[in-house]
């Protein structure tokens, strides 16, 4: 089975930081809206764990999990975003993007990668 066919495995939920005024503060928050209406927010897609040599090479601990994302079509994913993945067994992680989507097939442009990082890991 190839990577191509797997792209609708777990799916994804892309956010990006708004910051709102407050009485005393700005307040951030995460928003599918803040992409604006360009840019997809929610996709299938096929996650991988990335190897720890491969993430550490790319400046990343060894104790924080990095994955791949793999999809079918351009996610338009980079640094202001979050995602927000849901695997096949229903568990959740919200990831910070280390390596923004490219097209991991060159000019046929039918494969996208991007690397991301458990962001709550990065918090403890």
């Amino acid at each position: 089975m190839s990577i191509i066919s797997r792209c609708s495995r777990d799916s994804i939920t892309i956010k990006r930081e708004e910051i709102v005024a407050g009485n005393e503060e700005a307040i951030r928050t995460w928003t599918t809206e803040a992409r604006g209406s360009s840019f997809p927010t929610e996709m299938d897609c096929c996650v991988q764990d990335n190897p720890i040599e491969e993430a550490q090479m790319l400046g990343v601990r060894a104790e924080i999990r990095v994955y791949r994302i793999y999809t079918s079509e351009n996610p338009y994913i980079d640094t202001r975003d979050h995602v927000f993945v849901t695997d096949t067994e229903g568990v959740e992680r919200e990831c910070f993007v280390i390596k923004p989507s490219f097209s991991f097939d060159g000019s046929r442009a039918r494969l996208w990668k991007t690397i991301v990082a458990d962001y709550l890991a990065t918090e403890e």
